[in-house]
Parts: structure tokens; sequence; C-alpha cells
């Protein structure tokens, strides 16, 4: 694409007036399903797109608007370690129409599904991680299951679930890393990728993060991506501490804090962008997930005031006196998708069933 196009649709994009101060209740309900180049990714790095049953949009966006992902990544499979091998399940969700949909809408995308590790008890989280014969036999198991399916790699989710191990065994974060590493390689035997989903650094500093820079030095040589989990700052606390869903300080952080430790893998990293949001009721100190469709609901009926919170780079919508939604705006969609470009990374949406459509002209 030249300059000169590229300006156009920058320019286009200016006016659907959702851009900082220019946003209110009226430009979103009129302006959300308004995408100005489908057929075009304006966002050069890795673009990696969460689709999940539950939210049936997203399957619609992955075709709709498949030219702007390189990656997409139906969340479907559960991998189960038993005390010899291991299962898959999840395999009754696999749609081969919209698989084959999809590949249509973009030749080059990558299909890798999602696999999560769960666990039966810690004693089989501490098998899985630390016997490598049950490892060599759940992960040729794996590949062969990939290669049956015609996937083109892995996105693997294994670290939140294995940090009671990893806390009560001395050599815990040894075994996992290891396991990661020993996947990779099975994949890597037969041409597939390997996507690890990490969780994000602490909110507070002074700690360290489950996922650091020396498990990243580590792990980095041998996987495609590394997904940093950059969607919720205050966790499973938002509730009682409130907003914001995902600061961009804080992302930043981050993220620069393993670009900077492994360079020369920093280009693997991906960066986790939320497609949902929030509405916290700071009277009761409740939260409750919102996406899109329940957030264009509460705009027609509250026609509620929003203003830009310029430190944290996302939009806050006011109802009354005691609730506030912190649902992603273009504006901070944008200002996610810039910095990603700036710090040369990829990012990888959670996820698109949650979006406006409108979010997509930044990608």
């Amino acid at each position: 694409m030249n300059e000169r196009s590229l300006l156009a649709i920058v320019c286009l994009v200016c006016k659907l007036g959702l851009l900082k101060g220019n946003t209110s209740y009226r430009s979103i309900l009129e302006n959300h399903d308004k995408i100005v180049s489908p057929e075009l990714k304006l966002f050069p790095n890795p673009t990696l797109a969460f689709v999940t049953p539950w939210n049936g949009r997203g399957y619609d966006v992955a075709k709709l608007y498949g030219a702007k992902f390189s990656h997409v990544s139906p969340v479907w499979f559960r991998l189960i370690p038993g005390d010899v091998d291991c299962r898959i399940e999840g395999q009754h969700d696999i749609d081969r129409g919209w698989l084959s949909d999809v590949r249509e809408a973009n030749a080059n995308v990558s299909i890798v599904p999602r696999f999560l590790v769960e666990y039966q008890d810690l004693e089989s989280a501490l098998n899985f991680i630390s016997n490598e014969q049950v490892q060599n036999k759940c992960f040729q198991m794996l590949t062969e299951f990939v290669q049956r399916n015609n996937f083109d790699g892995v996105v693997f989710e294994v670290y939140v679930q294995t940090q009671p191990i990893v806390k009560r065994q001395k050599m815990g974060k040894v075994g996992l890393l290891q396991t990661v590493i020993n996947l990779a390689e099975h994949l890597k035997a037969v041409g597939k990728s390997l996507s690890l989903v990490v969780p994000p650094c602490n909110a507070d500093s002074s700690q360290q993060s489950v996922f650091n820079p020396t498990d990243f030095r580590w792990v980095g040589p041998f996987v495609n991506f590394v997904i940093v989990m950059t969607y919720d700052y205050n966790g499973r606390a938002a509730a009682a501490l409130g907003p914001p869903v995902a600061p961009l300080p804080w992302v930043r952080r981050c993220m620069t804090d393993l670009a900077d430790a492994f360079p020369s893998s920093s280009e693997k990293l991906l960066m986790g962008v939320n497609f949902y949001g929030y509405l916290y009721d700071t009277g009761k100190l409740s939260a409750e997930a919102i996406i899109g469709p329940s957030y264009l609901e509460l705009l027609r009926k509250e026609e509620p005031t929003i203003r830009w919170d310029a430190e944290a780079a996302e939009h806050f919508t006011y109802i009354g006196q005691k609730a506030v939604t912190n649902y992603p705006s273009l504006e901070a969609v944008g200002s996610k998708v810039k910095l990603a470009k700036e710090l040369g990374i990829g990012v990888a949406i959670w996820e698109i069933g949650q979006g406006l459509d409108h979010f997509y002209n930044v990608l």
C-alpha cells in the first residue's frame, strides 16, 4: 500500500468522530459498525485473533475481516494429562466448514487452536511437568492430532494452572519450562508452530511476575510466539479495585520488561489487547464483564457521558453517580496498536466476538 492510500484511510477513520474528545455515546452508536478498509491489513506485525464458542460473532468476524489477522486461534480444546498420557477434549467444537471459510478469506492465515491444560489434581500436574515419558506420549498424540486436522500450530496455555506446583516444588519452574520446550520441539519436527500464553506482569512493579524475563530468555529461542495476557490490570480483584482494565503504562511495562531482557526474540512477543470491559458499581464494589452488544444497549438506554483518561489511555462511561463502564474505544485500541508498532511486537486479541467492528479500522 502506498503512502497516499494509507493517509486516505487514516483520514476516513478520523472522520468517524471516535477519537479522544470527539467520542460520545451518539458517535459510537452511529459508527460502531463502520469499517473503512476491511480487506487491508494496516498493522504490519503479527495479529492473532482468539475466537470462542460462547461469543458466536467472532466466527463471523474471522471471515468478514480475515485479511486483518495473521493467526486465528479457536478456543476449542482442553488437554488433560493422565497417569501415562493425555486426552484432548472439545473435539466436538471443530467446525470444518468455518475453517475452510477462514482460509478462503485469507489464504495466508495460520489456524492455531488454543489448548488449555487442565489438571485433575496437583498430583497429575506434578507428574506432567516432571515425567518426560508422559510428556512424550502426550505431545506425540497432540502433534498427530494437529497434523490430522491440518492445523498450523498450537496456542498452549499451561502457565497459570501450573503455578501451585511451581510454588511447592523447588524444581517446578524448571520442569514447566522444559515441558514447553519439549512440546516446541515435537511441533517443530513436523513444521508446526507453538505460541505460549503467559500471565502479564504484576500491577505492583516491586513484585516478581509469574512469567519473568529469565523465563523468556529460556523459552524464547524455542517458541514461535509468547502471548502476554495484558488484558486485566486488576484481575480477580477488579470488583474491589475498580478501573482501569488495561492501562497503557502498565501494558508498556509488561512488554518492555520482556523485550529489553531478550531483544533478539522481542519480535516473538504478542501484546494482549482486550475487546471486553467491565461495568463497575462503585457503591456495591461489584464488577461484571461487558462486551460489545451489551455496551451498545447500555449506551442506547442510559445516554451516558464518556470521558477520556489520558494517563490510562482508556475511555470511561459514567452512568449516574455510582456506576462506571470501562469498555474499549477505538482510540484505546488504537493506542495499544500504536504501542505494539513502536516496540516492534505483535498483538493478540481477546477476543474478536466481544468487540465492535470499528476497532478493526486500526488493524
